[in-house]
């Protein structure tokens, strides 16, 4: 415990100079700065040596004996240990929703609930407010007399059910990441015995990425327990062709394509390769069973986009016609972009990974890969995580505000699977205990790195937060009724948030205060719709952190 209390506060310190540098990990990765991405770097080398070096410590000394002695220890309570480690999860969810205030920190997330209360209204859209250039927001339109955002249904939904039930919105996500916990303990149950299960559960559940994305109102959590139900009923069919497999098969697929609709190849494909390996004459029997458990997804997802967004195929990005996907795409700021580009996008997403993860973690994936592909145990679940970095190479943007690479959340359960079926027959070898003490040491040490890196991710993210919320904390502190708010400035000099992801006014433009977007030549009309509203402005210098609200004459 004193050697692993040592290493904690090794990368605590470590954790947190990083974060003060000017290109440190609080900020988004700035792939065109060579720089920037060395900078990030150096931490992650002295994270991996700190938890390799205690790991090696252990092994040499007498704590050894204790640490072998803990995989056995873990398989005999494995009940307990599941269950405990799911709650730990689930409140640690929780805390960060404290953290973050419940605040939807990206436009993403703000449109989700914006979809999710037209729901409860019992509409697909709503009616385009006059003057509706001032209420413009990121990725919600004004399209062929509707207000709509356009992302898929599936999420929304969620949320609406969650609103509908009297419960606040915020409790959806932690409620998914249960879903996706248990699904992940069946599958490295199913795969490598209770101990996987264990160590599956745990490996993602302490993990920055798993929190702040279970405690956030992204779509990544919900998909990602779908794509893991789907794996896991998908696992059991081609062990045990049968109707319930197929059934829960298609069931979890279609699901998930409601939710985000282009992760359905990047889990059917390597599925695919699969199947066509192995199958059957009653797998093949079975398959249509699948296709027609999914279909009504499908059906489901194409009529809302025909009706709701004028064709049933679902576009990649309404705000932008001239983005292109490819090995030469076009972002949306119409640069054009090379393979070499893209290759930075990659480079940045996986020191994202080790950050918000660990840089075990992630060493540890490519050591695990290599081991199961020379014993010939590779599976499907193992080419998830592979499918979404190749694919995601080809979509020319950063993700914007994320806790983590969100890219690559649906498939960081798969890629902490795939670690969990290198490490467990090494766990195994009783007959070497110092070999187990040192892979058990190596869990351990991951362990430590993941809470300093929650440790110093949630101070930071509150401070972001705190930036952002500004103008609201104001217009709240001033007790404002009756009023429009124009936004001149942006909030937060750590992470920008621009005017245009400000406009935050619900489904309609009739709240106690009106949020618009700093237009002069259409103001005097707004005031004149509302010539009993009292107008004021937000301000704020670059470089500070609070803005000034006055009224606007």
């Amino acid at each position: 415990m004193l050697l692993w209390c040592i290493l904690l506060g090794f990368a605590l310190v470590v954790f947190w100079r990083d974060a003060t540098q000017s290109q440190g990990m609080l900020l988004l990765l700035n792939y065109s700065l060579p720089l920037g991405v060395i900078q990030r770097l150096v931490p992650l080398a002295a994270l991996a040596i700190g938890g390799i070096g205690f790991a090696a410590i252990v092994q040499a000394t007498g704590p050894a004996v204790h640490a072998a002695d803990l995989p056995g220890l873990v398989t005999y309570h494995w009940r307990g240990a599941i269950w405990s480690t799911i709650g730990i999860g689930i409140a640690g969810a929780m805390a960060v929703v404290w953290v973050l205030h419940a605040f939807p920190n990206s436009g993403d997330e703000y449109d989700y609930l914006f979809e999710a209360k037209t729901f409860l209204a019992g509409r697909l859209w709503n009616p385009i407010p006059s003057l509706f250039d001032l209420f413009a927001y990121h990725h919600i339109l004004f399209k062929d007399g509707k207000w709509i955002a356009g992302y898929p249904p599936g999420w929304p939904l969620l949320l609406a059910a969650t609103m509908g039930a009297r419960a606040p919105p915020w409790l959806a996500c932690p409620l998914a990441g249960a879903l996706l916990l248990f699904a992940m303990f069946k599958l490295g149950q199913l795969r490598d015995g209770a101990l996987g299960g264990v160590l599956a559960v745990a490996l993602v559940a302490l993990s920055p990425f798993f929190l702040f994305s279970a405690g956030s109102y992204f779509d990544l959590v919900p998909a990602a327990a779908a794509g893991s139900l789907f794996c896991w009923a998908a696992l059991k069919f081609l062990r045990q062709p049968r109707l319930a497999n197929a059934a829960a098969s298609g069931l979890a697929l279609g699901a998930l394509g409601l939710i985000r609709n282009q992760d359905v190849l990047l889990f059917a494909l390597p599925f695919a390769a699969e199947f066509l390996w192995k199958a059957g004459l009653r797998h093949y029997r079975l398959t249509p069973i699948i296709v027609l458990a999914g279909l009504p997804f499908l059906v489901a997802l194409l009529l809302y986009y025909n009706t709701a967004l004028g064709s049933p195929v679902p576009q990649t990005n309404l705000e932008s016609q001239t983005v292109r996907f490819g090995l030469f795409p076009i972002d949306e700021f119409g640069r054009y972009l090379t393979p070499l580009d893209e290759l930075r996008f990659v480079m940045g997403r996986i020191i994202m990974l080790g950050e918000w993860t660990s840089p075990l973690l992630v060493l540890g994936y490519l050591v695990a890969f290599g081991l199961l592909a020379v014993r010939h145990r590779l599976s499907f679940l193992d080419f998830i995580f592979p499918a979404y970095v190749l694919a995601f190479m080809l979509v020319p943007f950063d993700g914007g505000n994320q806790y983590g690479p969100r890219y690559y959340f649906e498939a960081f359960p798969f890629l902490v699977l795939t670690v969990v079926s290198g490490l467990v027959p090494l766990l195994h070898e009783i007959k070497r205990p110092r070999q187990v003490a040192f892979y058990t040491s190596l869990v351990l040490a991951h362990g430590a790195i993941s809470i300093a890196g929650t440790a110093i991710f949630a101070v930071a993210m509150r401070t972001i937060v705190d930036q952002r919320m500004d103008i609201y904390d104001q217009v709240r502190a001033k007790r404002l009724r009756n009023a429009v708010v124009v936004v001149h400035s942006g909030t937060s000099p750590l992470r920008l948030m621009d005017p245009r992801d400000l406009t935050r006014n619900g489904i309609a433009v009739g709240e106690q205060v009106i949020y618009v977007l700093d237009i002069p030549d259409r103001l005097m009309s707004l005031h004149r719709l509302f010539p009993a509203r009292r107008f004021y402005i937000y301000e704020r210098a670059p470089r500070s952190p609070k803005g000034r609200l006055r009224p606007l004459s």
